[in-house]
C-alpha cells in the first residue's frame, strides 16, 4: 500500500502541468501552441524569456523531480521502490494526467530525481549538456548524448544497481517522448525516416531550430 501511494506521489507531482500554467497565467496563451509545442521550461524561456524559462525549470527540478524521491527516501528504505517513484515523476510530466495525458520532454524532471538519487550525477550530467550546448549551439542533440553516456559514469561512479537502473530506464522512456511528443504543433517539413531522424537526435521536427521555435498557432495551421 506505502509503495502504491509513493508512485502515485512521484507521478501526480510530476504531472503538474508548471509550463501550462504559467503560459495561461502570464500571456493568456497554451504553450502547446508555439514555438517547440512543447509542455517544458525551455518553451517557457523561448515564449517569457529567459528568467521566466528559468524559473519553470528550477520548479521542475526541484518540485517535480526532487520533491518525489526526498519524501520516498523518508518514508520507504526500499532504493528499487524509490528510484520508481523517480521514474514516476519523469512519466508524469511526460504524460501528465492532467493534461490528457500530454506533456514535456521529462528532463527537467528526470535531472531533479537524479540531484536526489545521487548529486554527482546530476552535476556532470549537467555539465556535459550545458558544456555542449555552449560550444555547438544545439541542446537537444547534448541533452541526448548526455542520457546516452549516463550510465556509464554511473558505473565509473560506482553507484548501487538501482541507480543504474534508473539512468538505463531513462533512455527508453525520453527516446519515445522525443519520437512521439503527442504535440498540437504539427510538423512543418520533415517526413517518414527523416522526421524520426531530427525527433531523436535534435528533438524537433525540422531542420531549422529558429524555424522551428518561432512558430505561432496561425504557422501551425497553415503548416508552414
Amino acid at each position: 500500500m506505502t509503495e502504491a501511494v509513493l508512485l502515485s506521489i512521484g507521478y501526480l507531482f510530476g504531472s503538474v502541468p508548471t509550463a501550462y500554467i504559467v503560459g495561461r497565467f502570464i500571456g493568456s496563451i497554451d504553450v502547446r501552441d508555439y514555438g517547440s509545442g512543447n509542455l517544458g521550461a525551455s518553451n517557457v524561456w523561448v515564449q517569457f524569456g529567459k528568467v521566466t524559462g528559468f524559473l519553470v525549470g528550477i520548479f521542475d527540478i526541484l518540485v517535480k523531480g526532487t520533491l518525489p524521491v526526498i519524501i520516498a527516501m523518508n518514508i520507504s528504505d526500499n532504493e528499487l521502490i524509490i528510484i520508481c517513484v523517480g521514474l514516476a515523476a519523469v512519466i508524469g510530466h511526460n504524460w501528465s494526467i492532467y493534461m490528457k495525458f500530454s506533456g514535456g520532454r521529462g528532463i527537467a524532471v528526470a535531472a531533479g530525481a537524479l540531484l536526489a538519487l545521487y548529486p554527482p550525477l546530476f552535476l556532470i550530467s549537467f555539465l556535459t549538456a550545458c558544456i555542449g550546448h555552449l560550444i555547438l549551439k544545439n541542446g537537444g542533440m547534448w541533452v541526448g548524448i548526455a542520457l546516452i553516456i549516463l550510465p556509464a559514469w554511473a558505473m565509473l561512479f560506482g553507484v548501487s544497481m538501482e541507480v543504474l537502473i534508473y539512468c538505463l530506464l531513462l533512455l527508453p522512456i525520453l527516446a519515445v517522448k522525443r519520437l512521439f511528443p503527442g504535440s498540437r504543433s504539427a510538423n512543418t517539413e520533415g517526413s517518414g525516416f527523416s522526421l524520426y531522424i531530427n525527433r531523436l537526435i535534435y528533438d524537433r521536427d525540422t531542420a531549422s531550430r529558429e524555424d522551428w521555435i518561432s512558430r505561432s498557432p496561425l504557422d501551425i495551421t497553415k503548416g508552414d
